[in-house]
């Protein structure tokens, strides 16, 4: 069985120009490779064409949506990727009827995976880091954003990523 045959919350943090994207576009071409559709929420314009849609110019909410729909309508495992989760949703509370906060707790048993890639980590919604099967953290230089890394997972970590060369991710399994 694929390693993305399993619905799994990934997330992938670093500031900008640390490789996030091209990473992130990697995986979804090995995901697209074993079968897999792909939903994108892509603000910035840096995804081609795929096996599933691209979306620009709507809302994290709305992709959730996408992706649900399309794994009930294959029933098989989706992927959804969502560039700039720090900025779209950030640390708002999700309302129980979010089709996003659906997807975060409860993806897994809905066939849909989920790869949030983030600038800031301090401003990544607190689910997403307490609920994340991986985490990927490149590069990082903001005070705020080391402090969170070191509230998170220590000192040790937040000194790594502070010298982290570009291109290169530290895992973390929480």
């Amino acid at each position: 069985m694929s390693t993305w045959a399993r619905p799994q919350l990934v997330l992938i943090l670093g500031k900008r120009g640390t490789g996030k994207s091209t990473w992130a576009r990697a995986l979804r071409r090995r995901i697209e490779a074993t079968g897999h559709p792909t939903v994108v929420r892509d603000p910035l314009g840096e995804y081609g064409p795929g096996t599933g849609p691209v979306l620009r110019g709507t809302s994290s909410e709305e992709a959730a949506r996408t992706a649900r729909e399309l794994a009930r309508r294959t029933r098989r495992v989706v992927w959804l990727f969502l560039e700039e989760i720090d900025s779209d949703v950030g640390r708002q509370r999700l309302d129980e009827t979010s089709q996003l906060r659906h997807v975060i707790h409860y993806g897994r048993h809905m066939d849909v995976g989920l790869i949030a890639v983030a600038r800031r980590p301090a401003n990544v919604h607190p689910d997403l880091r307490n609920l994340a099967d991986v985490v990927y953290i490149g590069r990082l230089t903001g005070d705020r954003d080391l402090a969170w890394v070191e509230e998170w997972q220590g000192k040790r970590l937040a000194e790594q990523v502070r010298e982290a060369p570009v291109g290169r991710f530290l895992r973390v399994e929480p």
